[in-house]
């Protein structure tokens, strides 16, 4: 199978009963939704899995993957940053696309000595060249898992703002028709 450089394989989580349906931000939600110590999704970088919790790194990134997927889904061309945070680096991860054609890097910094290899494993191979449209896919199925956990927990966001992100989401999610490699087979 020839696959991309970047990859999500999502897992199967279970959400909790909500007490309380409402919520004034979104991140609020990711941590009274999901269970703190179930299956996670991983971000393969060139190979090499990142392991994304439900419960932090979908709660502390959440802004930054909505926004970059919505810039590369609606602009023929442009650059971004986000800086991501994982249990196990910080990462400033640099878009740079035209048309198609999207170039991804990003930089490592390990949270803790310990992790330190595993950084200098994923800086070896910073660089990504992709479609645009592939990486979008790549989303396709994590947010729309997101999405429907929202919905079936009965979410509400009371603050404005907040829950113009969470229609944010649910329109990025409608436009997102194919899948990602993982799943493409299956879909």
């Amino acid at each position: 199978m020839n696959t991309t450089p970047f990859l999500i394989q999502c897992g199967h989580v279970s959400i909790r009963k909500l007490d309380n349906h409402r919520f004034d931000k979104i991140a609020h939600v990711f941590p009274k939704l999901f269970w703190e110590n179930q299956e996670s999704a991983y971000i393969f970088w060139n190979q090499i899995p990142i392991r994304w919790h439900y419960t932090f790194e979908f709660f502390a990134n959440f802004d930054d993957v909505l926004a970059v997927c919505r810039m590369l889904q609606q602009n023929e061309s442009g650059a971004t940053k986000a800086t991501i945070q994982t249990d196990y680096f910080l990462f400033d991860w640099i878009f740079h696309w035209s048309g198609e054609d999207l170039q991804m890097n990003a930089s490592f910094l390990a949270r803790k000595k310990s992790y330190q290899r595993y950084a200098d494993a994923l800086n070896h191979v910073g660089e990504i060249q992709m479609t645009k449209t592939a990486f979008l896919n790549e989303w396709t199925i994590l947010l729309q898992q997101l999405l429907k956990c929202f919905v079936s927990a009965g979410v509400i966001i009371n603050d404005g703002t907040e829950r113009r992100k969470y229609e944010l989401l649910i329109e990025l999610v409608n436009q997102l028709k194919n899948y990602g490699q993982l799943y493409t087979k299956y879909a």
